[in-house]
């Protein structure tokens, strides 16, 4: 892995890249967190407070994971660690919208909205991700 400072061609400056998407290698994601907390909720929160967590996490995906991926430069990352770094993520979202999928099923009626809000976010997300990891 290269590190700041690091001037090979085609590879200046990877360093600062890669300390700026430290999040993508977190274990669990922050979108994660927001889509478990939301399954929690869903049972005695309000509908217009699962609203508001649906609006966020479809935030921290759309604005957060997507737009900060898709701004790394392709020299920023050697091809096996865009496959693996966005693969992965691709793998946590997924996994995120199958759980919120399956919490469906068991909540009130009100609640299914913002779950199915979360699902979508995250499946885009994962498209998304898929996508950069295979190259854009």
């Amino acid at each position: 892995m290269a590190v700041e400072g690091d001037h090979r061609r085609g590879r200046g400056g990877v360093g600062v890249v890669l300390q700026d998407v430290g999040l993508f290698a977190r274990p669990r994601l922050p979108p994660e967190d927001l889509a478990a907390e939301a399954v929690t909720l869903a049972r005695i929160a309000s509908a217009d407070d699962l609203k508001e967590i649906a609006r966020w996490f479809d935030r921290v995906v759309k604005d957060g994971l997507v737009r900060q991926a898709e701004r790394i430069p392709e020299h920023g990352l050697t091809p096996a660690e865009r496959q693996a770094i966005f693969a992965e993520l691709a793998r946590q979202l997924g996994d995120t919208a199958a759980r919120t999928e399956e919490a469906t099923a068991d909540v009130p009626i009100e609640a299914k909205v913002a779950l199915e809000r979360i699902r979508e976010s995250a499946r885009f997300g994962q498209r998304k991700m898929s996508e950069l990891a295979g190259g854009r």
